[in-house]
């Protein structure tokens, strides 16, 4: 497959103002884009509105989403509930400079959907968030060490850049210095004997941070019974036990992977839904690990709080929207709505492949789906697909080429995924939506075939 396929001929006639776009902005971005799971060749999609489970490119073309703002859309986009909340913030103002109702409010909320929330801090994205969860957890134990899930994404902070490139042990991504490295255990997704090994090995960690599904939420998925070893095993340790609940967190369940699978964790990091898919984040978790940053509770114990500041940690607007939204997940079944979508999304396109004859399999499980392009051309049969046979490597090895052509093949024929290649449901999508995107997907998916 190449940059002059058919498919990408089409592209390129089908989104001419994006091209347009695309050529400015790499006048001002680095290639071209201010997020790296945007790029596309030969550029990506130029967006210029959202509404529901839809969207429309600056050429007017429209476009059943599955990005849903990276996952942050349950409800779909500019959901009129979020919409009126924003409208009537805003009018008070954004950052006031002080503390607002609207905070206590929101944790209130948060407080009793989140199992771990015994305490929390309000942060401005998911990065943020894991960033400070290990800091305090490193504070709270007094070790440095933490444990990492190869190919887990926490954010692009430097305390987490190894793992998601899945590097050599101890070998630092680029601009990450060697110490930080050298900090961090790396082990295989799913793999319960690797942590209890790594764990008799090292008595200097002080935390593991995992997705509890897998990647992207469950992209690599892990065993039935791999997060209560992994709580298991951590208590014995000492060791602080931090889910990653970005994607996760009010998507799988009004109380996020914790609630759902049981499972309570000593923190966890949210972001996404957790602001109504408006920039904000939260570290939830206990209340003992949570007083590293309290002056008072410091100050009683004559130690050094840890430091935590964030010009718009819990903004007026954000606050709003991420309450408004939380509402509707904790009263009107969002999650039910979004995980029964994805099942019926994921059959329907299993079906078509049967009958395209195609050696490819689409998986997940709640909302998120993901397609399997078999990288190593091994007998498959759609429907029988199991993805914990497989290899976290070869889950995730899809030669970027073909990625990118199943992208394309699905913008002309009106479906946007995210190009891992997958993306997620939201309450939003009606059974009408999920018909219509099996149908072009199955056509894109023949295109790719004959191709």
């Amino acid at each position: 497959m190449s940059g002059t396929s058919p498919i990408m001929q089409r592209y390129i006639e089908k989104t001419s103002k994006s091209a347009e776009l695309a050529v400015q902005a790499l006048e001002l971005y680095p290639t071209g884009i201010t997020h790296d799971s945007r790029f596309q060749k030969p550029y990506t999609i130029y967006i210029e509105r959202a509404q529901g489970s839809k969207k429309w490119d600056y050429d007017g073309n429209e476009y059943i989403d599955y990005i849903g703002g990276h996952g942050g859309h349950i409800a779909g986009h500019s959901h009129p509930n979020v919409v009126k909340a924003v409208q009537d913030a805003i009018t008070r103002g954004t950052q006031v400079g002080g503390n607002t109702k609207d905070e206590v409010v929101y944790g209130q909320l948060v407080k009793q959907l989140v199992p771990c929330a015994e305490r929390m801090r309000l942060t401005m994205s998911g990065t943020e968030s894991t960033l400070l969860a290990l800091r305090i957890a490193r504070a709270f134990t007094g070790k440095d060490k933490t444990i990492q899930i190869r190919k887990n994404f926490h954010g692009w902070h430097d305390q987490v850049a190894s793992s998601y490139q899945d590097l050599p042990p101890q070998e630092p991504a680029r601009g990450v210095t060697q110490a930080n490295a050298a900090n961090t255990l790396l082990i295989p997704p799913g793999d319960a004997d690797a942590l209890e090994a790594v764990l008799k090995q090292h008595d200097d960690v002080a935390a593991i941070i995992l997705e509890p599904t897998g990647t992207h939420m469950g992209m690599a998925p892990v065993p039935e019974d791999y997060l209560q070893r992994v709580r298991e095993l951590t208590a014995a340790a000492g060791v602080i036990m931090i889910l990653d609940e970005v994607i996760t967190g009010f998507r799988i369940s009004p109380g996020g992977a914790q609630a759902y699978y049981g499972v309570t964790p000593d923190l966890s990091t949210h972001a996404k839904i957790a602001c109504g898919g408006l920039p904000g984040g939260i570290v939830c978790g206990r209340k003992d690990i949570l007083d590293v940053l309290d002056f008072d509770v410091m100050a009683q114990k004559h130690q050094e709080k840890v430091q935590h500041n964030g010009t718009f940690n819990g903004n007026l607007v954000s606050m709003a929207a991420g309450t408004a939204l939380l509402t509707m997940v904790r009263d009107d079944n969002l999650c039910e709505k979004a995980n029964a979508a994805a099942e019926r999304l994921r059959e329907g396109l299993n079906r078509a492949l049967v009958d395209l004859n195609m050696p490819w399999s689409v998986y997940g499980e709640h909302s998120a789906f993901f397609i399997f392009t078999n990288p190593d051309s091994d007998r498959l049969h759609p429907q029988d697909f199991d993805p914990l046979s497989k290899p976290f490597k070869t889950l995730m090895g899809a030669n970027p080429a073909v990625t990118q052509e199943i992208v394309a093949a699905l913008v002309n024929n009106g479906v946007h995924i995210g190009r891992f290649p997958g993306g997620w449901t939201s309450s939003a999508h009606s059974d009408n939506d999920i018909d219509e995107t099996i149908d072009r997907m199955t056509t894109a998916f023949r295109e790719l075939r004959d191709q």
